[in-house]
């Protein structure tokens, strides 16, 4: 599966293969009511004024439950070509927020009308409802930490691969393991733990010797710039 992640991440965006070849052999085995509609039985959603100025076309077009009972609905969001996806993430985010009722949650893929050399962008949304204090609360996923952003044929994408293969090692996937697989947070640990542990402690050592690095690498005032896109 690596290879073919790999060549659909780096690719411009086709609908069809990402169905065939990502979701489909991931979540079909591990979740329940998986489902990919027909073309007549893709749902349009109706646009205001306001969204159409965001987006040209919503469209529906599978579902699928998690094995903590969750739906999870996919969308597929159309934008005008001269709009900058990553720019517009705010606007596009909120549109496909208003889709999602009570515990649902949206994999929602933006796309430009034409796909071309064109960045992409797969997203999960979701809420977390929880109990506190006998008061219902809920408390918004940041749609920014659970995006990727695919399409550019420099990109490695190993994060993502990563991943979404440990999704594919899933034998009954639910919400969490969703959210972790798109967790930027857990990312940024990761990277941080590594380096820390290999890459720049090697670097100080070479240059500086033993006594020197145990002082550096014990500061903690080293930072790491990490920029998901």
């Amino acid at each position: 599966m690596e290879s073919t992640l790999y060549q659909i991440f780096k690719e411009s965006y086709n609908r069809d293969s990402f169905e065939k070849n990502v979701l489909t052999p991931i979540f079909n085995k591990s979740v329940k009511d998986y489902i990919i509609y027909n073309k007549e039985g893709e749902q349009e959603v109706e646009l205001t004024d306001t969204e159409k100025r965001t987006a040209k076309k919503v469209v529906k077009y599978g579902e699928f439950k998690t094995h903590d009972n969750r739906k999870i609905e996919l969308y597929e969001v159309t934008v005008e070509d001269f709009r900058q996806v990553k720019i517009a993430r705010v606007g596009l985010g909120a549109l496909v927020k208003k889709l999602i009722i009570g515990n649902n949650a949206v994999f929602a893929t933006f796309k430009y009308e034409d796909v071309t050399d064109k960045h992409w962008r797969f997203s999960f949304i979701a809420y977390d409802s929880f109990f506190e204090e006998g008061q219902v609360q809920t408390k918004e996923t940041n749609p920014k930490r659970y995006t990727y952003v695919f399409g550019d044929k420099d990109e490695t994408y190993r994060t993502a691969i990563d991943r979404f293969q440990e999704l594919d090692s899933k034998f009954q996937i639910k919400v969490k393991d969703i959210q972790e697989a798109f967790a930027v947070e857990a990312m940024s640990k990761e990277f941080f733990d590594e380096y820390r542990g290999t890459h720049y402690a090697k670097f100080v050592q070479f240059l500086t010797g033993d006594e020197y690095q145990k002082k550096v690498v014990n500061s903690k005032r080293m930072f790491i710039n990490h920029h998901l896109f």
